[in-house]
């Protein structure tokens, strides 16, 4: 399939690799190029062709390009927003959080595509906005699905403000950080999954690293995939118990 990009984007003049094209060739999360490779082309440009689909784009000399694999495409942030009216918004905030957390972008770029679209009233602005709502420059995103799910998890609770991949002072061992602290409640929160935590090793570290935060006048709760996947309510009502 990168082969056939390719060829769509030599077959016409300062074409590019766009949507779900630009985004598998980036590698973005759940991301598949599709039957037929998608370019875009300057507005007065020939937009018909056999092997491919061709977006003309009124906006297309604004439009960052970076070129991978020798094939000319949009950034990741032009294309995060070229799928904003293609898929759902909690989607969309996974692709984007993915994008994050393996530096593929950064919190300013996407806020330099915002800048660039707005009041244009283009598909997919609200949706978009909507997804990097809250970015910044001390943004953490999830490392893992399980993350995500625990991050969203937290985000629900608004009962207080969390930190994430928080630094606790009396721990200097590798990992550093825990997963989620909320300091106004001395409550670290932890997500444990088979995926992450198989090791013996691990077990043994993470019992040192909750006794650790127990002698410092911190308690900890650790919740499960199948916790924060199947029984939001129960993870919600165990939080604020924990509160209490």
């Amino acid at each position: 399939w990168r082969q056939l990009a390719m060829a769509c984007t030599l077959a016409r003049t300062n074409a590019l690799a766009v949507g779900y094209t630009a985004a598998a060739l980036h590698g973005l999360f759940g991301c598949h190029p599709g039957t037929k490779p998608e370019i875009a082309v300057p507005w007065t440009g020939n937009a018909r062709l056999d092997i491919g689909t061709v977006h003309r784009r009124s906006d297309f000399r604004h439009l960052k390009v970076i070129v991978l694999d020798g094939i000319p495409c949009l950034s990741v942030a032009e294309t995060a927003f070229d799928l904003a009216s293609r898929m759902g918004e909690k989607r969309l905030e996974r692709v984007i959080d993915d994008a994050l957390a393996r530096s593929l972008c950064s919190p300013d770029d996407m806020e330099s595509v915002l800048d660039r679209i707005s009041g244009k009233r283009l598909r997919g602005t609200v949706r978009f906005r909507e997804s990097i709502e809250g970015l910044s420059a001390g943004y953490t995103p999830p490392a893992n699905e399980l993350e995500r799910l625990l991050y969203d998890l937290l985000d629900d609770l608004v009962l207080a403000s969390h930190d994430r991949q928080a630094r606790m002072p009396w721990w200097d061992q590798l990992p550093h950080q825990v997963d989620a602290v909320i300091p106004e409640w001395k409550l670290i929160i932890e997500a444990d999954g088979r995926a992450y935590h198989t090791k013996r090793a691990d077990f043994e570290n993470d019992r040192r690293r909750d006794n650790l935060a127990a002698v410092n006048g911190y308690r900890v709760v650790r919740l499960t995939w199948s916790m924060l996947k199947d029984d939001r309510s129960g993870g919600l009502d165990l939080l604020r118990n924990a509160r209490a």
